[in-house]
């Protein structure tokens, strides 16, 4: 007899992406039980696993009969949007109004950090989410990942650009948390698995993330580790690097002449900064630690993530 205390049926729109696919890579792996619904667009060319466990439904995202079809019967929905298309989030949400429990388009800051929202106006948006949820009676669990390791590595945002051998280090930076992509899969996978209720352990179930967030972290980051990495994993020294010397306030300013312009990369600014900055919101490890025991998580090796990162250019 199926264990009712445990989610059975997750649909997931957005399955294609890095977030998703890591998901269900390791949903797979950990939870025999479970069957997830893939939500794509028609002209969507990602691939999904061919499990017997996966039900792959193509449609078009405007049509609201397909959606809703696709999402109704599920216990769980999580969505998993890239930028531009975050714009549907509010439409599923309405969709999905009998679907028990959302995991909402989070996977970056901490949204319920005052000195994160202050300085990324953007995260309000994401705010509306969760109360639009909470106002059709479901329940919402949001994934703080903070920065996604490899790709920032790869896109020098830390401050770092490896094949220019150029460093860039900010006053006023402090710790922060990151993650990798596969200890993002791992986190929600092993999150969607946890039982909606445990007497025996009650942080370790759904409803003690109802309605609030789950932290998951790879590494307590600084720059100075990053650089230090990086010069393991190229065979460096200070000697071959070119130092610049910036400020989190400069990125800040920076990132609001960019907005202002129009040019949103300095959006990309204010959340480095936000995330990088001392006391901006980007350490979220004491909330970290109680959910990596209740996750089942580990720490990872920072050169082993960078050395991957940088194998890929």
């Amino acid at each position: 007899m199926p264990n009712s205390n445990h989610i059975k049926r997750l649909a997931i729109v957005g399955a294609g992406g890095n977030v998703g696919a890591s998901t269900i890579r390791h949903l797979l792996q950990i939870n025999p039980d479970i069957s997830v619904t893939i939500i794509s667009r028609n002209e969507s060319t990602a691939t999904f696993s061919s499990s017997s466990r996966i039900i792959v439904r193509k449609g078009s995202y405007d049509d609201a009969s397909f959606l809703g079809s696709a999402l109704h019967g599920n216990e769980m929905a999580m969505f998993a949007l890239s930028l531009y298309a975050e714009g549907l989030q509010p439409r599923l949400i309405d969709l999905a109004a009998k679907v028990k429990w959302i995991i909402p388009n989070e996977y970056g800051a901490d949204g319920m950090n005052e000195a994160m929202l202050k300085s990324n106006q953007f995260l309000h948006g994401k705010a509306a989410a969760r109360k639009q949820i909470e106002d059709l009676g479901m329940k919402w669990i949001g994934v703080a990942t903070n920065p996604w390791t490899e790709l920032c590595i790869l896109n020098g945002l830390f401050g770092f650009k490896a094949p220019q051998r150029t460093a860039t280090f900010y006053s006023g930076s402090g710790s922060f948390n990151g993650s990798s992509m596969q200890q993002i899969g791992r986190g929600i996978a092993q999150l969607i698995s946890l039982p909606t209720m445990s007497t025996s352990n009650p942080t370790a179930s759904l409803a003690h993330y109802a309605n609030r967030f789950v932290y998951i972290s790879s590494f307590l980051l600084n720059q100075n580790k990053i650089f230090e990495s990086l010069k393991r994993a190229t065979h460096t020294s200070d000697e071959d690097w070119t130092v610049k010397h910036s400020s989190i306030e400069e990125r800040i300013k920076d990132g609001q002449e960019k907005i202002a312009e129009g040019d949103f990369n300095g959006m990309a600014e204010m959340m480095f900064a936000s995330y990088m900055g001392e006391g901006l919101g980007g350490d979220y490890q004491s909330k970290h630690l109680e959910d990596k025991e209740a996750l089942g998580l580990e720490d990872e090796d920072l050169d082993e993530i960078v050395k991957a990162a940088l194998a890929s250019y």
